[in-house]
Order: structure tokens, then sequence, then C-alpha cells
């Protein structure tokens, strides 16, 4: 009995360098938002009880303070139950915000809960 987080959340740079309005030069680089509190889910009872397993496409925005300020589900597992667990879940958890140079910015992203009985 396991649960298996996927997360799509890395470090990735785009070219950075780029002008302002009064042509300095400001950093672009782009930084996802990197997770620092990320429990996995608890695997439901009355699901583990049924044999019922399966996988939970999640969908996120991370707000500027690091905090989930919304979560949906992107790809059903096919169990009501094992979505809300998924759900219920993603939405306690606390990032590092995206950056887009120095500043804070929210973001969305997705990632995948797998419910598997071992």
């Amino acid at each position: 009995m396991g649960v298996v987080v996927a997360q799509v959340l890395a470090r990735v740079t785009n070219p950075g360098i780029q002008g302002d309005e009064n042509g300095e030069v400001v950093d672009a680089t782009f930084y996802r938002p990197v997770p620092i509190y990320t429990p996995k889910p608890r695997y439901p009872r009355s699901a583990r009880n049924q044999g019922v397993r399966g996988s939970v496409g999640v969908g996120l925005t991370i707000g500027v303070d690091g905090n989930v300020e919304s979560v949906w589900v992107v790809d059903s597992s096919g169990s009501e139950i094992l979505d809300q667990a998924a759900l219920d879940t993603v939405s306690t958890w606390r990032f590092e915000p995206a950056r887009r140079g120095a500043e804070a910015v929210s973001t969305r992203t997705s990632l995948n809960v797998e419910f598997q009985l071992r």
C-alpha cells in the first residue's frame, strides 16, 4: 500500500537577460517553485479495502507566498475517493514560490499522485 507523487517541479532557465522599459538589463530567468512541504496523501481506507487504485493528475496554482491557492483534477483516477484524497493533500503543500529573476510570481503547474496497493 503506498502513494507515489511524481512531481513536475524542477528548476528551469530561459534565455534570461532582457532590458526593462529604461533599457536596464534585468534577469528574466524563470525558476519553477521548489517544494518545501509535501506530505504524501493517505490511502483512503475504503478505497484500500475495495482494492481501488489509480493515478490522479492534479493541477495547482502556487501563489507568490508559496501557498497553494487552488487545486483541481486534470486527469481523474476514476475514483472520486482517490481524486479527493489527492486534492485534499496537495492543497496543504508549501513551496518556495516561482521566480522571474528576483521577483516571486504566481504560477500553475501539475503533478501526478499514484495510489498503488502493495
